[in-house]
Formats: structure tokens, C-alpha cells, sequence
């Protein structure tokens, strides 16, 4: 792999990463002056959004950054994030479930390369609005193009408004039926309008220079992705597009694509032709995958014989599948890789993004790769410093001060 590619790989930070708290605005403040104090690494910050209970005046609330469909475990608040109001939601105190946390160590105002830094105070630990965190996107991505420096991504993943045990068949069963018979799942999504509606409304701003990617979770958010497309094409917004893969049997293929998102040719087409579709894979499907399949052969069951019954183009592996995507034109990623050792397999696989909790370990690595390509190329300049950095066991036992807080440490 040569340092051009190395380069390419976009570092997407899984909920914001593990600054502090996942998915609130001092999370991703701290993701972007991550950002800032590295400018060399491609980011991207990943978030989650639902839709809060109308204003008590009628109107519409603004989408609310959050993974689940309930407050119980990132707040102290109790039920359904549909039965609050915008304001109510932003409210809630956030609970401290995070105890590993990345260090970032800067001066207050700027990093040691000049680029400004955003303040973060104990009252941004808090359920921001999808509209806070693009705008201080735009402003951090202003500055970095002003100084020829490529901008920060946002993420957002719009499918984690069903139960669990919807998205479980979503991630299991629908996979492997629609892989059967392709468009045959489409007639069990009731795609939430209203929701996808306010998304497209809120990132159709045609002035935006922050690159905006829609995550979609498998076959049962596939017509909510379509319906969304379709709403962004009206207003001539730009975007890219992501599909998280949860096992390698989901379809790689354009064909199965088009049937199964109900995605029109030429949008799928100047989508893919314009490097702005990927497919993102299940960085654990493989280990599962192997010790089911171990634990078949014991048992003397011949699962093969399954895996048989669907088409030629169906991988039993995520580097079977991440083949037929990149042959297809798609690009491709792994989500969420943690692991040192699993994010130098996945970076060595030849994948164009990785989905972490730990931006930090990602970056050190292709940090490191790049050394060691330079050592190949040109011995003097390799540094013992630079190798791959092995995975700490370490584990921080008491959770950030407010003056840590404050200025990021």
C-alpha cells in the first residue's frame, strides 16, 4: 500500500469518538479539535438522529443527535425521545458512561499550527440539535479550506428509529431474504415521513461546504433511504451515501442494490461513478462467520449446503464481499473497529473508510504505515518511533474534571 492511499482512508468517528460523552456537542467539539490539531488525517464525524415531540406551539421540532429511541442510557431522563420536545431534550443531564476517553492535550485558543479551536464548556455535555453541530462543522471547515486543508465530514445515521427487534431482523432476516429474492422485503418498511422530511429540509443548504454522508442500516431503512434521495433531488442538494452491511451476504452488487433500495439508474450510477457510495461491512462478521462455521463442522453440520442456495455473487467472507463492491465500483469500509490489531488488518485489506470509536489509534497507525513505506523507500529517514502501535490495556479510573472539561484535555 503506498503513502497516496494511505492518505485516502477517511477516519469516521463512531458517535464522535470517545472524546467524552457519545453523540453531545463536547463530544464533537473535541472531535473537531482533534481535527484541527491533526490536519493531515481525513475525518469524518459519524452522529444519530431522531425526531423529538412537536413544540407545544404546533410547529415541528428541530432532529435531536441521538443513538437510541429512548433517554434511559445516555441521560438521566426516562422514555421515548419522541415524547419530548426539542427543548426538553437538550435539558436532560447526560450521564458519565464513558471512563475511556481520548486526551487532548492543546493551548485554549489555537492548536500549535495556527488553526483556531473551539471552546468547550460543562454545558455542551448535553443532546445537541443535528443544526448545532453542522453549523460549528461549517465554521471549523471554513477556516480549513481558507488554509487549503481538506474538510471534516458529518455522518448521519437516520435508521435507529425502530425497535430492537426490528432492526434484529433488519440485520439478520431481511439480509438473507432479500438476498434470495431481491425487492421481496421492501413491503415491510413504513418509512417515518415526517423524520426524513425534516433531514432533508435541515441539510439542504446549497451554500454548505461541510461534505454530508447518509448512513443507512441494511434492507429495512432501504425505501427510507430512497425516499430521502428522492427528497434531497428536489432540492438539488449534494450528498454522499453509506450502507452498513451487518453480515457480507448483503447485496454488493448493483443489480441487488437498485432492486432492493429502489434507487433510480442514474441516481445509483453518477452516485457510484462520483465515489460517493459505500458499502461499510461488519468488522466482527468474520470471527462470528469462522467460529460458527468451527462449531458446525464439530456438530457435523453442513451449512455450506445453505450458503448454496443464494446467488454466485454472495460472499462468505467481508473480503469476498468488499471484492465484489470495488469490482462494482463501490467504495468500502468497516464499522466499528476498535481494536489496534483489527484496525491494521482492515487499513492492510485495502478498505477506504474505518468506523472507530478511536480515531487516535487509527490515525497512529496509518501514521506509522506511512513510516515503514518510507523505511522500504528510503532507510535514513525511518524512525524507531514510528511502528504500530500496540493496544493499551490501560484504563482510566476516574472520569475528567471540569477543568479538563473545559479546555479539552
Amino acid at each position: 500500500m503506498v503513502i497516496s492511499d494511505l492518505n485516502k482512508i477517511k477516519i469516521v468517528a463512531h458517535r464522535g469518538g470517545k472524546f467524552d460523552e457519545e453523540n453531545t456537542l463536547a463530544n464533537f467539539k473535541k472531535a473537531l479539535n482533534y481535527a484541527q490539531i491533526n490536519p493531515d488525517i481525513n475525518l469524518m464525524i459519524e452522529l444519530d438522529v431522531q425526531s423529538p415531540k412537536p413544540n407545544y406551539d404546533g410547529t415541528n421540532g428541530n432532529l435531536v443527535v441521538i443513538h437510541d429511541s429512548t433517554v434511559n442510557r445516555t441521560t438521566l431522563g426516562r422514555g421515548l425521545v419522541s415524547s419530548y420536545t426539542q427543548n426538553e431534550l437538550i435539558s436532560l443531564p447526560i450521564r458519565n458512561i464513558n471512563q475511556r476517553r481520548i486526551s487532548i492535550k492543546h493551548h485554549k485558543i489555537s492548536a500549535s499550527n495556527g488553526l483556531p479551536l473551539l471552546s468547550v464548556s460543562g454545558s455542551d455535555r448535553r443532546i445537541p440539535l443535528l443544526k448545532e453541530v453542522l453549523e460549528i462543522t461549517e465554521t471549523v471547515n471554513i477556516n480549513r479550506l481558507n488554509n487549503n486543508i481538506a474538510p471534516v465530514g458529518v455522518g448521519i445515521d437516520f435508521t435507529h428509529v425502530a425497535s430492537r427487534f426490528e432492526r434484529l431482523k433488519d440485520h439478520v432476516l431481511y439480509p438473507f431474504l432479500e438476498k434470495l429474492n431481491p425487492g421481496s422485503q421492501l413491503n415491510k418498511v413504513s418509512p417515518p415521513t415526517k423524520l426524513l422530511e425534516q433531514l432533508a429540509l435541515e441539510i439542504s443548504d446549497k451554500k454548505r461546504l461541510t461534505p454530508i454522508q447518509l448512513i443507512s442500516q441494511g434492507i429495512y431503512s432501504g425505501r427510507n433511504l430512497s425516499l430521502l434521495i428522492k427528497l434531497i433531488e428536489k432540492i438539488n442538494g449534494q450528498f454522499h451515501l453509506a450502507i452498513q452491511a451487518s453480515t457480507s451476504h448483503f447485496p454488493a452488487d448493483i443489480i441487488s442494490l437498485k432492486r432492493s433500495l429502489d434507487i433510480g439508474t442514474t441516481s445509483l450510477s453518477e452516485l457510484i461513478e462520483s465515489k460517493r457510495f459505500t458499502v461499510n461491512y461488519n468488522h466482527k462478521w468474520d470471527r462470528r462467520a469462522f467460529w460458527f462455521r468451527h462449531l458446525a463442522r464439530i456438530f457435523g453440520l453442513r451449512i455450506n449446503d445453505l450458503y448454496s442456495l443464494l446467488p454466485k455473487n454472495v460472499a462468505l467472507s467481508n473480503k469476498q464481499a468488499m471484492k465484489i463492491a470495488s469490482d462494482q465500483g463501490f467504495l468500502t469500509g468497516f464499522w466499528t473497529v476498535n481494536k489496534s490489531k483489527h484496525i491494521e488488518k482492515a487499513i492492510k485489506s485495502g478498505t477506504n473508510s474505518i468506523t472507530t470509536d478511536f480515531p487516535n489509534k487509527a490515525a497512529k497507525i496509518i501514521h506509522a504505515m506511512k513510516a515503514e513505506f518510507l523505511a522500504q523507500t528510503n532507510p535514513r529517514i525511518f524512525q524507531n518511533n514510528n511502528v504500530i502501535p500496540k493496544e493499551s490495556r490501560k484504563v482510566p479510573k476516574t472520569p475528567q474534571t471540569e477543568a479538563e472539561l473545559i479546555s479539552g484535555d
